[in-house]
């Protein structure tokens, strides 16, 4: 691995901790300046370590790097109000990354930023655009594909929040209590986009982002362990999570190509994870409230539980996204239920369910609508339409593995 890719790499799983880290002892105040000191201690980092080689705790050197020119900072910045010497206090306090107790006080440091952000005086969206940014780390376009939104408009959303932070005198609190329940639809909101984009990625050459799936997981059963914020939506969250991430594994060929669920050997889909997956999907029925995560647990469990890809049980698929348009009539939901219809075998019903979708804004611009089109047009025998409309989905997709999925497709026509 050259020095490039481990720093990119170490900033896709570090750089939100770091951020984290930094936000919790400086404040909400300073998460503008949290960023700016990551993005220059990762810019070092690729300078030295390129002369010198990376060191043998990379993660250790960045966390140093990091607290010191945050120190050096403040210890300048004429607006400050708290003196050296009490910052010196609080950063002493810190653990290093080779200390036992920084991996459990690290995690909880990320989980206070998720629910920081998520602060009530923004409106949902805006909780979820920048829990997005700064715990997720992901990009505006990113976040735009995620949300079905515009750029600008997450930009917006994101210098919102920023200005309100700098101009409020508010340190940086763990909401409590109601806080906790009230911020918590955000949160899992947040973590559904953060793993989906790291579950397909729509930017950049991999089709996969392992440290997303991951760390939303990971959040997602840190969550489910306290004793404030589990749920049996929470654990609903976490099955959900846990199924899909079992198939990772499968997911990209000794190639590199990425492989669809039919084209899966289901040997190597992850046991742990599916044991994981059915002991939290068994803890979610508790109450009597179902969410969109049940329902999609639910589904990713029939997928888990077919012994092979023509044994599954598409019709009671199709049950379950008539149960979750009952509670979410969204655009996407629509597109899911349209293919699961058509692998059902019904076709004529798919076809017009994506025909009524044509003309939807948020899905102009989103490729496996067009896929879809695509896939139910080539079941139909309209080779015509399946070729252009997977042509589109290809031109809509930034990713280059999926750009190579539908180019496959293409040929296969």
């Amino acid at each position: 691995m050259s020095t490039a890719e481990l720093v990119d790499h170490l900033f896709r799983h570090e750089a939100g901790r770091i951020v984290a880290g930094l936000t919790a002892r400086f404040g909400l105040r300073g998460i503008d300046l949290a960023e700016d000191i990551v993005q220059e201690t990762f810019l070092k980092a690729l300078k030295a370590w390129s002369y010198h080689g990376p060191p043998d705790n990379p993660s250790a050197w960045l966390w140093k790097t990091a607290v010191n020119a945050a120190i050096d900072r403040t210890r300048h910045a004429k607006t400050v109000r708290t003196s050296h010497d009490e910052i010196a206090a609080t950063t002493s306090e810190f653990h290093q990354p080779d200390d036992p107790a920084f991996s459990r006080e690290i995690s909880d440091d990320v989980l206070k930023l998720l629910f920081a952000c998520c602060d009530l005086e923004f409106a949902p969206p805006i909780q979820v655009t920048i829990a997005l940014k700064f715990v997720g780390g992901l990009s505006v376009t990113e976040i735009a594909r995620g949300l079905l939104t515009g750029n600008d408009a997450i930009r917006q959303r994101i210098t919102r929040a920023k200005r309100a932070w700098k101009q409020s005198a508010q340190p940086f609190t763990f909401p409590n209590g109601g806080e906790l329940t009230a911020r918590r639809n955000s949160v899992l909101t947040a973590l559904y986009v953060m793993f989906t984009e790291g579950y397909a990625c729509h930017i950049g050459d991999s089709a996969i982002r392992r440290d997303l799936t991951d760390e939303a997981l990971r959040l997602a059963v840190l969550m489910a362990e306290h004793e404030h914020l589990s749920s049996g939506e929470v654990d609903a969250v976490v099955a959900l999570f846990a199924f899909q991430a079992a198939r990772l594994p499968a997911r990209l060929g000794p190639d590199g190509e990425l492989r669809l669920l039919a084209e899966q050997n289901r040997q190597l889909w992850n046991q742990q994870l599916i044991d994981l997956g059915f002991r939290a999907m068994q803890r979610s029925q508790r109450g009597d409230r179902v969410t969109r995560y049940h329902l999609e647990a639910a589904i990713a469990s029939t997928h888990t539980m077919a012994e092979s890809y023509d044994q599954t049980d598409w019709a009671a698929i199709v049950a379950y996204y008539d149960s979750l348009l009952s509670l979410h009539d969204e655009p996407i939901v629509r597109v899911n239920r349209a293919v699961a219809c058509a692998k059902s075998g019904q076709l004529e019903i798919a076809c017009a369910e994506l025909d009524q979708l044509k003309d939807e804004p948020s899905l102009a611009s989103y490729p496996w609508y067009h896929a879809a089109v695509g896939e139910v047009a080539a079941r139909r025998q309209q080779r015509g339409t399946a070729i252009s409309s997977y042509e589109r989905a290809r031109d809509l997709t930034d990713n280059t593995a999926e750009q190579r999925l539908l180019t496959r497709r293409l040929a296969e026509l």
